[in-house]
């Protein structure tokens, strides 16, 4: 295929983590509401994403809500969707709306093949024609109650990233006791907004010292609450009524 020409403007290059062989992408459009927007960077940290392209909104894209996640997401700005369509092709990257449509596919399905950009559409009306038009495929999550007509933005989007993670074989981050571990931040030859790769070796002395932690803490909730409450008591040495 003919590499496009078409320039994007350079956004976060956050020093993620890459998975090997397919790759999953965010695409931002229409999305109305910034906590939806902030959300949805949150759950593209968490489950791999590799880029998120956020299509002729550079200026009113806000991420509140992303709970500090920004900077570990990387970020690209285009013009246009059609600069974003040309810039998937000539990556290999299939775009697939999410939307509920005849010919979209259930995503427990795992209809994919490669890398994949998926786009999200507007909170009231869903996709435009003018973001179906650069899809190559669709898919829509299958409801099982009668409560609602169709789920919030950001919960769609996390259940299909969620999805593409597990059929593309990508590596379940590290736990400490009930969290996963955060790529930390790093001040020595990193440059603001940039993120450290930890190595299994760090992951692991990491997840010692953080279940050590958490083990200590347990312990001293434990003495606390087994801890035997001395009563006063008169001169007399008699135990006085409870005020309590």
């Amino acid at each position: 295929r003919q590499r496009s020409r078409s320039r994007s403007k350079r956004g976060n290059t956050a020093s993620v983590q890459k998975n090997e062989g397919p790759r999953s992408y965010l695409i931002v459009h229409n999305m109305a509401k910034r906590t939806n927007i902030g959300n949805i960077i949150r759950s593209c940290s968490a489950f791999g994403v590799d880029c998120v392209l956020v299509a002729g909104r550079k200026k009113n894209t806000t991420f509140y809500g992303a709970k500090g996640t920004k900077s570990k997401v990387n970020i690209k700005y285009f013009a246009s969707l059609k600069q974003v369509r040309e810039h998937c092709v000539s990556a290999d990257i299939a775009v697939c709306g999410i939307e509920i449509m005849d010919n979209a596919s259930p995503v427990h399905k795992h209809p994919w093949s490669g890398s994949t950009a998926f786009i999200l559409g507007n909170e009231g009306t869903g996709l435009t024609q003018a973001e179906k038009d650069i899809c190559d495929s669709f898919v829509y999550i299958s409801h099982y109650g009668s409560g609602t007509a169709s789920l919030n933005v950001t919960v769609a989007g996390s259940i299909v990233l969620h999805h593409f993670g597990l059929w593309a074989g990508f590596k379940e981050r590290g736990r400490s006791g009930e969290k996963y571990i955060v790529e930390e931040t790093r001040n020595s030859g990193l440059k603001e907004g940039e993120v450290a790769n930890l190595s299994e070796a760090d992951l692991a002395l990491r997840t010692e010292r953080a279940e050590a932690k958490r083990r200590a803490q347990q312990e001293a909730e434990i003495a606390s609450d087994t801890a035997v409450l001395t009563l006063p008591t008169n001169v007399g040495g008699e135990i006085p009524d409870a005020t309590w």
